[in-house]
């Protein structure tokens, strides 16, 4: 995918747009640390504490985990630093996910006005798409653009019941008109 720029001398060049952030990029992981790092201090405040630095080591650990069910990312604590994975701390870790979802989510919110991403495919448009990097091509029609995120409901030709909305695709996951 690129983008056009103007440069100062009012020359237009195309440059490549890096690829959309998502909870493994840095940025992301970063941003999502610092909060986890905030609900580590409050969890360890009334047993004493923990020092930021350990607080950011720790939650950079817990963001970088695949799994964010707080549950399994307590047993993680426990098995790591053996931390006593109490109901507290379950609740808190519970809280990891929308934490990493809100920083993904901001993420490809200033992706897609740094790199000027737009979703050239209007609703009612037929289009060829993957649902992920293992599907097969499917074909499906635009119900919905949401422009701040670069993405499109698609109805795929695969959903069958009536009130199913459709996949969220990425622009860049969209292969073009049928």
């Amino acid at each position: 995918m690129t983008t056009t720029e103007t440069t100062e001398l009012g020359f237009n060049v195309d440059i490549a747009v890096p690829k959309r952030p998502d909870k493994w990029s840095k940025e992301v992981q970063e941003v999502a640390a610092v909060k986890v790092a905030e609900l580590l201090k409050d969890y360890w405040k009334s047993d004493g504490g923990i020092d930021d630095k350990e607080a950011l080591w720790c939650a950079e650990e817990i963001v970088d985990n695949s799994d964010y069910d707080g549950y399994k990312l307590a047993r993680f604590c426990d098995d790591r630093w053996s931390w006593d994975a109490d109901s507290d701390l379950v609740d808190t870790l519970d809280g990891v996910w929308a934490i990493v979802h809100k920083a993904t989510g901001k993420a490809v919110e200033k992706w897609v006005k740094d790199y000027n991403v737009t979703v050239p495919y209007e609703v009612g448009q037929r289009v060829h798409f993957k649902k992920s990097v293992y599907s097969s091509t499917l074909g499906g029609e635009v119900k919905s653009i949401n422009t701040e995120m670069a993405t499109l409901t698609i109805k795929g030709d695969d959903c069958t019941k009536p009130h199913t909305i459709g996949y969220i695709i990425p622009v860049e996951d969209v292969l073009g008109r049928i």
